[in-house]
């Protein structure tokens, strides 16, 4: 049960995580947000938002979408993906190591 001094608005929740307040919405309708529904205003549970801030922490920058996952891999194994142009495929330094 979420306890209504402890609750907040969708935009301070949002302002709070530093994310929009779709996604607000959205981490509360896949319940990774307590929130409750008061006539047609959303209240978030603070608790579950600080929680969230401190223990969820987002991964560095966009994740990779299949064409260019795809490309990435093809690179790794030396080959030219067509799909992609050079500047979009970023590779990071190889590693080497000294023969023993």
């Amino acid at each position: 049960m979420v306890d209504s001094a402890q609750l907040i608005p969708v935009a301070r929740a949002a302002q709070v995580l530093e994310i929009s307040r779709e996604r607000v919405r959205e981490l509360v309708h896949g319940g990774r947000l307590e929130a409750i529904r008061i006539g047609r205003e959303l209240l978030v549970d603070a608790r579950s938002v600080e929680h969230r801030k401190s223990v969820v922490k987002p991964a560095a920058g966009r994740p990779l979408s299949a064409r260019m996952a795809w490309g990435f891999l093809w690179s790794l194994s030396g080959h030219h993906p067509a799909w992609t142009s050079p500047s979009s495929v970023v590779l990071p330094p190889l590693v080497t190591t000294a023969p023993i």
